[in-house]
């Protein structure tokens, strides 16, 4: 099995050396770009369906979870509080 269980999961890289799980955010090493690891089997099941569509390849992958990515620094900024806005305005109360 080509599949290493304690392999660390990370955010997939441009600089991947070989082909790495489809699903988003699992960098796993399977056999070929656009398979799916062991791991990402076991857990999402019954929600991975198999599809007519051709697997995808590096650079497609990287392109489907760009907006992820982005997202999640987006989250991370608001969290770690680099963003101001209505979060940090005080409520106001209603007038009679």
């Amino acid at each position: 099995m080509g599949h290493k269980a304690t392999q660390a999961r990370r955010a997939p890289s441009a600089g991947a050396t070989g082909p790495q799980c489809v699903i988003p955010n699992c960098s796993i090493d399977v056999e070929q770009w656009g398979d799916t690891c062991a791991d990402c089997l076991r857990a999402f099941g019954a929600h991975l369906r198999p599809s007519a569509a051709p697997p995808l390849n590096h650079q497609q992958i990287l392109e489907r979870d760009s907006y992820v990515d982005r997202a999640l620094a987006l989250q991370r900024q608001v969290r770690d509080g680099h963003l101001r806005g209505t979060a940090t305005a005080s409520p106001r109360g209603r007038r009679a």
